[in-house]
């Protein structure tokens, strides 16, 4: 409903704000940046972690992540968007390694 009120004048609020911005109005650069520029959500963290080369590797990852939180390191979120990561990575890994095994059995089977 509200969207339906504002959209015929969506144009003439833009042209204010970017009148403003133009004349140095800093709320109004921040508007127009927020929408162009979203602020990034989270940053990037360092903290040690083994290689993750095979499907055994993710439970020690996953241990270093844990780690991590225990000594503050991590924050929970931070922990969980890493975890998230680290399944992906390790379903692309197992992807990989099913494919490589098909192909193998279906060379050895004769087909191509």
């Amino acid at each position: 409903m509200l969207d339906q009120i504002a959209e015929g004048q969506v144009a003439d609020v833009l042209k204010v704000v970017l009148r403003r911005a133009r004349r140095g109005d800093l709320k109004a650069c921040g508007i127009i940046l927020s929408r162009c520029w979203p602020a990034r959500k989270g940053g990037p963290v360092r903290f040690p972690m083994p290689a993750l080369d095979t499907p055994a590797d993710l439970p020690g990852a996953l241990a270093s992540v844990a780690m991590a939180v225990s000594e503050g390191i991590l924050s929970p979120d931070e922990a969980a968007s890493i975890a998230a990561v680290l399944n992906a990575q390790m379903r692309a890994v197992e992807i990989a390694e099913l494919d490589a095994r098909l192909e193998e059995l279906e060379r050895k089977a004769g087909n191509p």
